[in-house]
């Protein structure tokens, strides 16, 4: 099993790349990025990166909504 890692940008924890092959740690800070080693290699369809945690968690359910009927309520619509 290969190695995957997170590379995100260090002052703001935002997820920049995934990948089994990175760069060297002292070009990674040099352009202000760090890896993280993961467990695998992540499913993006089914986690989301938090960058307050640098952590990935469970996507939220997608919820259906009908337009057309938000559209109907809003009594700001002509």
């Amino acid at each position: 099993m290969e190695q995957w890692y997170a590379i995100y940008r260090t002052s703001t924890g935002r997820l920049e790349s995934l990948g089994t092959v990175v760069a060297d740690d002292s070009y990674l800070a040099s352009n202000g990025l760090t890896k993280l080693a993961l467990a695998g290699e992540p499913d993006l369809q089914a986690v989301m990166w938090v960058e307050a945690t640098l952590t990935f968690v469970p996507r939220p359910p997608k919820v259906p909504r009908d337009l057309v009927e938000e559209l109907l309520a809003d009594p700001d619509f002509p």
